[in-house]
């Protein structure tokens, strides 16, 4: 069934909560939006946990630094600001 829902004046949108249960998206959550023909299609982020084996590596990494990782790039994007 399809649900609707009302673009704001400032281009915001309510996702549906029947779709946010669905695909267990909490607020904050990134949202990836894409154009494919006439179609938008929005869908979350992917997590670091999602992605493990994405990318092959010889290396092993730990939970730790994945987490390092993110620190430093959360650092590094506020200084930049």
């Amino acid at each position: 069934m399809p649900l609707m829902t009302t673009v704001t004046s400032k281009g915001q949108v309510v996702i549906p909560k029947p779709i946010r249960d669905h695909f267990n998206i909490q607020a904050f959550t990134k949202m990836v939006f894409e154009v494919v023909g006439d179609n938008i299609i929005v869908k979350p982020t992917p997590t670091i946990s999602q992605m493990a084996g994405f990318i092959k590596s010889k290396k092993h990494f730990t939970q730790e630094d994945y987490d390092r990782a993110i620190g430093e790039a959360i650092v590094k994007e506020f200084k930049g600001k």
